[in-house]
């Protein structure tokens, strides 16, 4: 997971998060449905990322929580991650609160 330092929570270990989503965080208006996919590796989670409801369409999700435990699970949820960047935890939470 990476690490942001926000202006208003200071430093936090970040989500990573589609455009859409990130766009929506920083214009304030409420988000969309939010997807979380995990890709596991040997055994753990290893990474994640949070998508809007148009990217998990792409890429055929339709569970609101996905976990892939297979040999190409990494692969595929790079392939759909192209453009996906971390966001301050805290104020990810707080949107997620009032949608």
């Amino acid at each position: 997971m990476a690490y942001v330092i926000c202006k208003k929570h200071g430093g936090n270990a970040a989500p990573l998060l589609c455009l859409h989503l990130r766009e929506a965080l920083q214009s304030g208006a409420p988000l969309p449905a939010v997807f979380y996919i995990e890709a596991w590796y040997l055994g753990s989670a290893v990474w994640a990322h949070n998508v809007c409801a148009a990217c998990a369409g792409e890429a055929g999700i339709v569970e609101p929580r996905t976990i892939w435990k297979d040999d190409d699970a990494l692969d595929r949820l790079f392939a759909i991650g192209r453009e996906v960047a971390p966001v301050c935890a805290r104020c990810f939470d707080e949107a997620n609160q009032v949608a």
